[in-house]
């Protein structure tokens, strides 16, 4: 059995406002921890970044939106997602 376990860390608590700024989580096949894996990510540029939910998460507000976008990272190949077991 194939297992993720993920968190978001977003720029506030309104979904229709606010963005995803952190994926992280672990995968777990057949009962064996696989891989770790911590994505930093650029909001989408229409996020409203709320300064207290950054705070809880550690970050500024230049750190969360100074990484690449989910799309760039995924076609990155020097991105770390190279070797995810799937």
């Amino acid at each position: 059995m194939k297992l993720l376990f993920f968190d978001l860390e977003t720029t506030g608590t309104n979904p229709g406002r606010n963005g995803i700024h952190q994926i992280s989580g672990s995968i777990v096949i057949d009962g064996k921890h696989i891989q770790d894996f911590d994505f930093h990510v650029q909001p989408n540029p229409k996020a409203v970044i709320e300064d207290a939910a950054l705070q809880v998460a550690g970050v500024t507000r230049e750190q969360s939106t100074a990484s690449s976008s989910p799309a760039q990272q995924a076609a990155d190949p020097a991105q770390p997602n190279d070797d995810l077991p799937f």
